[in-house]
Formats: structure tokens, C-alpha cells, sequence
């Protein structure tokens, strides 16, 4: 099985590294039936993650009949919206999620005032 992981300028470091590892102990483990690359999409490059001063080396292109799997990291960093993203009030992301069927200003259903729980054993019940 071979696995590639796509970096993208500010990538999350532990989502990549955490993986890597795994993937390239279980590689070992299985005298090489499992590896791993880091790619990017503009090829061969270093590529700089979400917390500076850290990056890790690309060391191609993402090749879509040679892997088995893709693996795509989240983001890390600060985010900064572009200016359609940030909709009425400067609230970025409050259009997408009205749109979305949700009103980030309701109060989530989880978040509810309820009784506190009693007699789940430990000191004082």
C-alpha cells in the first residue's frame, strides 16, 4: 500500500508527522508492504506549515495512479478570511452557515440549561 500525504503551504505539522510515523513503522513492521511520501502539488519544494518557522520537503507531485491512498492534513495558523468570506457585520463564516440551514447565534441544543447529574458514584454521593 502506498500512501502519499499532500502538503500545502500552512499544513498542520502534527497532522502530517503523526501519520508519517505510523505509516513508516508499519512499513518496517511489514518489511516494506506499507510506504509513505510527503508530495505537493507543484512538485519537489519545500513547503512552509501553519507554525512558522517549521516546513517539511515535498518530494514530488502527488501521482493519483501510483497511490493507494491520499492523505490531506488540515490547516493550522492563524486564518485570515478574504473579503467575500467575511459577510454582513465582519462575521466571517455567519453567511455560509445561514446558508448552511444554521444560525451560529442560537444557542446548540447540547448547551441547554439542565439539571446537574447526582448519584454517578465517586465522593459525596
Amino acid at each position: 500500500m502506498h500512501v502519499q500525504i499532500i502538503l500545502f503551504d500552512g499544513f498542520d505539522p502534527l497532522d502530517v508527522i503523526a501519520p508519517y510515523e505510523v505509516l513508516h513503522a508499519a512499513g518496517q513492521a511489514a518489511e516494506g508492504a506499507v510506504t509513505v511520501e510527503l508530495v505537493a502539488a507543484e512538485g519537489t519544494r519545500e513547503v512552509p506549515s501553519g507554525t512558522p518557522p517549521l516546513s517539511l520537503r515535498a518530494v514530488g507531485a502527488p501521482d493519483l495512479d501510483r497511490a493507494d491512498v491520499i492523505l490531506l492534513p488540515g490547516a493550522a495558523g492563524r486564518h485570515t478570511p478574504e473579503p467575500e468570506d467575511t459577510g454582513e457585520g465582519g462575521q466571517w463564516g455567519r453567511r455560509r452557515a445561514r446558508t448552511a440551514g444554521h444560525d451560529p447565534g442560537a444557542p446548540r441544543p447540547y448547551a441547554r440549561n439542565r439539571p446537574a447529574r447526582r448519584g454517578r458514584g465517586g465522593a459525596g454521593t
